[in-house]
């Protein structure tokens, strides 16, 4: 038994060893900063109890924050195709670390849709600048991207959760204190980054091209363009399906074990927090020889399974079993989605490709809300976990059709 215990734990670590040390350091990035700004989801508390706004205004407020990672992750990758991602990263903490330290003195309207609006572009500035720098580094080995992306995902997902942890902690000293700290954390990084070396020369796949004729080369940019616009659109419904839970999810589950109350949505969320910090590398990297296109179809399918199973739960050891398997079809969807974007981009157009999937992503994470809102207000909650479904089971066929260009 201490043997195959042993033999599972070297498997298990394998998951995380072979990256490249760049690699880890945009990791620890993504979880230093996803540490920091993980006090965005809890500003409307703050702007209702502390300034006074009421709610619709503090939901104009977050609404000036999402556009803003609308264009934040457009302009990241721009920006980062034109100049070193590094650099864009470190003046997207160091802008970040401003916008905290604003938040601690505005108190007008119209200066804080401002402030919020630009934390929203240099959140999402960061992680595409800072994703495109990674995945930069893995010198053309998708294996290693694909573990790469998973780990970072992990260490995003651990960052928000002790996030949260150390707010509570604190929440006694005042958001004050919680925004100093934020800016303090996002300063120091930015810091870290100015001080490093600036980036070599990228590799290319020029001398690749040339052995090929124009009409192969161009056959594959088209193909390669129609991947690109498959997933972007599976990218949408799929970020439907994840931030319209933030709306609805809670009420569904307080409405439906009562007895449990608000205790049965922590339970949910801790669970889905915890299954990707550690399933998120094994699990897909168990994929990695796979179809990455039916993957990333399977994993938005279990999504929209997931939820479905939810309308059935007449217990909640069935709502567990809904996280689950939810939980799961994120973990195989969204890594696989974004290694795929960036692949499928041309060589010198990665941080733009990066960009318009944070961009799209950012879009649905706008949208989704209100959407789910008004078909949970108007339909019920488990009309709309059938819709859910059904986006999920389009998304398959969708990448079921085009998984040949893998």
């Amino acid at each position: 038994m201490t043997e195959y215990f042993s033999y599972a734990m070297r498997g298990y670590i394998e998951n995380y060893l072979g990256l490249p040390k760049a690699c880890w350091q945009a990791i620890i990035l993504t979880f230093i900063e996803s540490l920091a700004i993980g006090i965005s989801f809890f500003l409307s508390l703050y702007f209702v109890d502390i300034l006074h706004f009421d709610i619709a205004v503090a939901g104009l407020l977050i609404s000036c924050y999402g556009m803003g990672t609308v264009f934040g992750g457009i302009l990241g990758g721009k920006l980062s195709d034109r100049t070193s991602p590094k650099i864009v990263s470190a003046i997207s903490l160091l802008l970040q670390a401003t916008a905290f330290l604003l938040l601690t003195q505005l108190i007008s309207l119209e200066w804080l849709m401002l402030n919020l609006f630009i934390l929203g572009v240099t959140a999402y500035g960061f992680t595409t600048s800072n994703d495109v720098w990674m995945l930069n580094q893995c010198k053309g080995q998708s294996e290693v991207r694909l573990k790469t992306v998973n780990i970072s995902r992990a260490a995003m997902n651990l960052g928000f959760g002790l996030s949260g942890v150390i707010i509570g902690s604190v929440s006694s000293s005042g958001f004050q204190s919680i925004f100093y700290l934020s800016a303090i954390i996002l300063l120091l990084s930015a810091i870290y980054l100015f001080v490093q070396k600036n980036d070599g020369p990228l590799e290319t796949t020029i001398k690749t091209e040339q052995a090929l004729s124009d009409n192969a080369i161009l056959k594959t940019k088209k193909a390669n363009r129609k991947v690109f616009l498959l997933i972007l659109a599976c990218l949408f419904a799929v970020g439907l399906l994840i931030s319209q839970l933030s709306a609805t999810y809670p009420i569904y589950v307080q409405d439906a074990f009562p007895l449990l109350g608000i205790k049965a949505v922590s339970i949910l969320f801790i669970l889905d927090t915890v299954l990707i910090v550690l399933l998120q590398a094994p699990l897909v990297n168990a994929l990695k020889n796979h179809n990455k296109i039916m993957v990333a179809g399977f994993g938005a399918f279990l999504m929209g399974l997931g939820m479905l199973v939810l309308s059935f739960s007449f217990t909640f050891f069935l709502a567990l079993i809904s996280c689950v398997i939810w939980t799961t079809g994120e973990m195989l969807f969204v890594p696989m989605a974004q290694l795929l974007c960036y692949e499928k981009g041309e060589e010198k157009k990665k941080g733009q490709n990066m960009g318009i999937y944070k961009a799209v992503y950012a879009c649905s994470m706008v949208a989704g809300p209100t959407l789910g809102g008004i078909i949970y207000h108007y339909l019920g909650g488990n009309r709309l976990w059938y819709v859910s479904a059904a986006l999920g089971c389009l998304c398959l066929v969708a990448c079921h059709n085009y998984k040949k260009y893998d």
